[in-house]
């Protein structure tokens, strides 16, 4: 009994831990962007066919910034409903592989398939008047009694006038400002989108959270390096190679070799179109990336393909 007891507990430990690995391998894969999830309805329940947005504070759903540091807003918008009709069809292809053929629901049945099967596409915007006139930032956790932000958040990476949205599609437009001087608070925030292109109607996001406190020097090199990332990252965003190579020289320099630091030195050679010192530096970042993590089985799949990119546009130079 006592063996049974023991290795029943090591079955309950190793199935926890597999699980554990499969939530850490997901959350990795997704990052700390939100994600859009399209949800399985009934697939007898027609649905219509919207757009669905979410809104990200500095890439998460809940975001504290001090004062001059920088804060932006990642408006994010797919055709979730048509992934819903989809998998609906999927699901009724299969009752429909089961069924006789002289069913008298069989049908009814193709027909709802044939019409899933299909979903319509959704249009934003055109050439007079952009998607993004139509995104509203808003504070609030409902879209009845939600308010205009009263601080800075211009539009930092433009998105094109208009957006397909099929199935599978996504498009996403970035507010912001390098340093926020938002009031010290705490603020509930929703994202809308009005009528726009071939849509007609508003639809709104989950609530995202962001607390604003005072302004602080860093006190450690561990703070100065996170506030150093936050710089690099939303430079990043907004394609400004300057403030890119200030923030990946200080990353560096306070920790020495670092491949953050190394991969926004690459990117901003990337943005300036100098493909061999780009080159150069990704090459230095996944060098001591996997230094630094021998045992690491997951690969740094962006800086390779900002490698591979680097050398096509140097003609195939070998490293």
């Amino acid at each position: 009994m006592k063996r049974i007891m023991i290795l029943l507990l090591v079955a309950a430990i190793a199935l926890g831990a597999a699980f554990w690995l499969l939530r850490q391998h997901r959350r990795k894969a997704i990052g700390h962007g939100v994600e859009l999830q399209a949800m399985m309805i009934d697939e007898d329940a027609p649905r219509k066919i919207e757009p669905s947005i979410s809104l990200a504070v500095n890439e998460d759903s809940k975001a504290t910034v001090s004062i001059g540091q920088p804060l932006w807003f990642t408006v994010r918008v797919n055709n979730a409903a048509a992934s819903n009709e989809l998998a609906s069809a999927a699901a009724i292809a299969q009752r429909l592989k089961l069924m006789p053929a002289d069913a008298p629901a069989r049908k009814q049945l193709q027909q709802d398939y044939d019409q899933r099967s299909a979903p319509a596409a959704i249009t934003l915007g055109d050439s007079a008047h952009p998607w993004i006139s139509a995104v509203q930032l808003l504070f609030g956790s409902s879209p009845d009694q939600a308010q205009p932000l009263d601080f800075e958040a211009p539009l930092v990476e433009n998105p094109g006038a208009t957006a397909t949205l099929r199935a599978n599609d996504s498009t996403e437009a970035i507010f912001g400002v390098p340093a926020t001087k938002a009031p010290v608070g705490a603020y509930t925030l929703i994202a809308c989108l009005g009528t726009t292109g071939n849509w007609q109607g508003r639809v709104c996001s989950s609530p995202a959270s962001l607390t604003v406190v005072a302004a602080k020097a860093p006190t450690t090199k561990a703070d100065q390096a996170a506030l150093e990332e936050q710089r690099a990252r939303f430079a990043f965003l907004a394609h400004d190679p300057a403030a890119m190579e200030a923030s990946g020289r200080a990353l560096v320099a306070a920790d020495r070799g670092s491949p953050t630091g190394h991969m926004y030195l690459g990117e901003a050679s990337f943005e300036r179109n100098n493909m061999q010192q780009a080159l150069n530096e990704f090459l230095i970042a996944r060098a001591v990336y996997q230094n630094r993590n021998p045992d690491q089985i997951e690969q740094p799949v962006f800086l390779n393909a900002r490698i591979r990119e680097s050398m096509e546009a140097t003609n195939g130079a070998k490293p």
